[in-house]
């Protein structure tokens, strides 16, 4: 199953670096509420709602969630706190997009 995920991946050629995306601005306002568009959205509608109040953790405007999905798993989703669009980590899209 580790050789069907890794095939969906794009190959790189080289590492991004931190330096080559600077923050070019900070969220101060209040945090919009989370849009919750897809199933997986409703489904942890209270763990993203929770977390997005909590206000921006990364880049100056995302809020990283995490929350709990077994021994060992930790499912992450990212809320811009600005418009509230809810986005998936990477393991999310890679399933589905392998599946599709």
């Amino acid at each position: 199953m580790l050789a069907v995920l890794l095939g969906c991946l794009p190959a790189q050629t080289a590492a991004p670096a931190f330096d080559q995306f600077p923050i070019t601005e900070t969220f101060n306002g209040k945090p919009a509420a989370p849009v919750l568009k897809e199933a997986e959205d409703r489904a942890f509608r209270t763990r993203i709602r929770e977390g997005a109040a909590g206000g921006p953790n990364f880049a100056g405007h995302y809020t990283i969630v995490e929350w709990g999905c077994g021994a060992g798993c930790v499912s992450i989703a990212t809320v811009d706190a600005k418009t509230g669009t809810v986005y998936h980590g990477l393991f999310h899209k890679l399933v589905f997009t392998c599946n599709n």
